[in-house]
């Protein structure tokens, strides 16, 4: 978890969602407490926040760069992981509006 922490710090939100969504794929779709607390994440809710930081810093990024296809593969790739979940509909719904 510290090198997805050490990403964030560098802006370097691909490589950390990258590295995020790793860890999580390995813990769905159950997102068991155990193998969370062996990867350095106390609870469920806290991975899951830091993962919703890094999908809306990553689609910044990707929206300055007007990779807008790539916006929408992010947080669809979110939604994989975290289905219906009401901020990656929202984070959707904006960067929409924002078109």
């Amino acid at each position: 978890l510290k090198v997805v922490y050490d990403f964030v710090t560098r802006a370097k939100f691909k490589k950390a969602f990258e590295a995020l969504q790793k860890l999580l794929q390995l813990k769905t779709p159950e997102l068991t407490e155990a193998p969370l607390a062996a990867a350095g994440i106390e609870d469920k809710d806290s991975a899951e926040e830091l993962f919703l930081f890094v999908v809306s810093k990553y689609a910044d990024q990707l929206e300055e760069q007007e990779k807008f296809q790539e916006v929408f593969e992010v947080i669809e790739q979110g939604l994989e992981l975290f289905p219906e979940h009401p901020e990656l509909l929202n984070e959707t719904g904006v960067r929409l509006q924002r078109l």
